[in-house]
């Protein structure tokens, strides 16, 4: 059996109301979510997950799916994490060029 857990590392006012845009192809991107499927045997794997909230002793694999921009021209998905850094360096780089 399988148990599905939501997740949700961003700031909403962050991701729902600034314009985001691709780094790759500079498209504006979507919201969208990451999955990836845990077994709970996986040692390696599962010490990065949050099974705490979770009745672990009868699942086999939890669907964790984690809330992130998605880029309909590329098809990948980019975590707020990554296109924050992005945006950054990015935002530096315009400065330093005004200067």
């Amino acid at each position: 059996m399988k148990a599905i857990k939501w997740t949700y590392q961003g700031n909403p006012f962050y991701t729902h109301f600034k314009k985001h845009f691709c780094p790759r192809c500079g498209t504006k991107v979507k919201l969208g979510y990451d999955r990836k499927i845990i077994y709970r045997d996986s040692i390696i794997e599962a010490r990065n997950y949050d099974f705490s909230d979770l009745d672990t002793n009868w699942l086999n694999s939890v669907d964790f799916r984690t809330r992130c921009f998605f880029c309909p021209n590329c098809e990948i998905n980019i975590s707020f994490k990554v296109m924050k850094e992005y945006e950054e360096k990015r935002y530096q780089f315009q400065r330093k060029g005004r200067g």
